[in-house]
């Protein structure tokens, strides 16, 4: 996470699960975005061979790399070998590449609210740190983390549907 912008910290989520977050503060600064998920626009027969290899189950398309395991899983980054990957010039290493690629335009509407999975108040609309483009059938579904659903509830402040 300290490292240079456009490079992707690959870490190892509750002992099983790469996940990829992209750098995005300058180099020997921490910052980062956590890539939740995506779609698959190229290599779904490879994307889904990873997938079922590592014990996953692929019911439709759009769960492919739905949820930041798998994206993980479906795109082969795996902790820690390809931690500090370039994803801006796309430099191979160990075997994989990575490329960001993003749209010439930004989306019609991104839609804000409570990370998935966190914990108390910081799991609720008080934090709303997570980003999706809304629509999007790949987006993972909102989960309250551990006591969060309760906070919000103390608040008032408890968010619809987030898919």
């Amino acid at each position: 996470m300290w490292g240079d912008p456009g490079h992707l910290y690959v870490y190892l989520s509750h002992g099983i699960h790469s996940c990829v977050n992209v750098v995005c503060a300058p180099a020997g600064v921490a910052g980062g975005v956590l890539l939740r998920g995506g779609e698959v626009l190229e290599g779904a027969d490879a994307a889904e061979r990873r997938r079922t290899a590592r014990g996953g189950v692929v019911r439709a398309a759009r769960d492919l790399a739905r949820g930041p395991g798998r994206l993980g899983d479906a795109v082969g980054l795996r902790h820690p070998v390809h931690d500090g990957i370039d994803a801006v010039t796309g430099a191979e290493r160990v075997d994989a590449t990575a490329r960001l690629f993003l749209p010439d335009s930004a989306p019609a509407r991104i839609a804000t609210g409570p990370r998935v999975g966190v914990a108390g108040v910081a799991g609720t609309d008080a934090f709303p740190w997570r980003f999706w483009i809304d629509g999007a059938p790949t987006v993972s579904a909102f989960r309250w983390g551990r006591g969060a659903a309760e906070a919000a509830a103390r608040q008032g402040d408890t968010p619809g549907v987030l898919d």
